[in-house]
């Protein structure tokens, strides 16, 4: 069975390249995948998978099902938006083809083999948790493993990752004329810069497996208009839940201290989720570290 999966995607490699180029070529970004994930659910529809759109209340999620419905139930995850403003750098292209490639192949000899494989398609992995919406919504219910594989410039088995929050915050202070009547004014970008110079000092002060990073979204709208507002965006890490919500109160005292240095007023609006720790399967990576090796990859 492994020789006829093989040579099933040897068989199909042109549609599912131009597949994989489609993406890179056409990047959308968070909850915005339209083109992408209609791409992937044609694809897969027109080889005789069914696919459901609008998957679990995300209208650019799908979800496709392979098999018997009897023994274990294995998800294979498609990603698919960008990032902005350099496209597909982190090659969700080459993760969503994978997936789609695997679900189709396995989808050849479905009648070989006890079990479901659910081809989930999720959306929103660079910035607004896709796949933790997707789950409270039950996509992962009664799923004993889920796999996929991301690109990189080395073959590994596994990949730690750490915790990320996401946090905007916007700050709210009073314009003024900057030269005429700079009295009359609150400067909401001092507010902001005291919290991101507040964050530079607390980073001094965590752990070796924590990061604090963020950008400034809104600096004001010109240098003779003391800025009535001021906005970022920030990402907050840890190594596992825990560290996470031990080190979000104390970047939340660095916009507030923000605040009252400046006189302005704040919104702290933390995501609705997290990104939490992922737990690695130890057999499976080990079973695909092995598979991997028998054609012909090196790790």
């Amino acid at each position: 069975m492994k020789e006829d999966i093989a040579r099933f995607v040897d068989d199909h490699a042109d549609t599912l390249l131009r597949v994989s180029h489609e993406i890179h070529a056409h990047p959308e970004l968070a909850f915005e995948e339209v083109r992408a994930s209609t791409l992937l659910a044609d694809t897969a529809e027109g080889f005789g998978v069914p696919v459901q759109r609008g998957a679990y209340g995300l209208d650019t999620a799908f979800e496709g099902r392979i098999g018997s419905g009897s023994g274990p139930n294995v998800a294979v995850l498609a990603e698919y938006d960008a990032l902005p403003g350099i496209g597909h750098a982190c090659g969700h292209n080459i993760i969503a083809t994978a997936a789609l490639g695997a679900a189709l192949a396995l989808d050849s000899v479905k009648g070989r083999f006890d079990g479901t494989v659910t081809f989930l398609g999720t959306p929103a992995e660079e910035k607004g948790g896709g796949k933790e919406v997707m789950a409270r919504a039950g996509a992962f219910e009664g799923v004993d493993a889920a796999l996929m594989v991301h690109p990189a410039g080395v073959n590994l088995a596994t990949m730690p990752c750490i915790c990320v929050a996401e946090v905007d915050v916007i700050y709210h202070g009073k314009s003024a004329h900057a030269s005429a009547m700079p009295h009359r004014g609150i400067n909401a970008l001092d507010g902001l810069l005291l919290a991101y110079q507040a964050i530079s000092n607390l980073r001094q002060h965590i752990r070796p497996t924590e990061r604090i990073h963020g950008i400034v979204t809104d600096g004001g709208q010109a240098p003779n208009i003391v800025p009535e507002r001021a906005a970022g965006d920030f990402y907050v890490r840890a190594k596992d839940q825990e560290a996470l919500e031990q080190l979000k109160p104390r970047v939340q005292a660095c916009f507030e201290a923000g605040a009252r240095g400046s006189g302005c007023d704040v919104e702290v609006l933390w995501a609705d989720v997290d990104y939490l720790d992922l737990n690695t399967n130890e057999p499976l990576a080990e079973r695909f570290q092995r598979h991997a090796e028998g054609l012909g990859r090196t790790f």
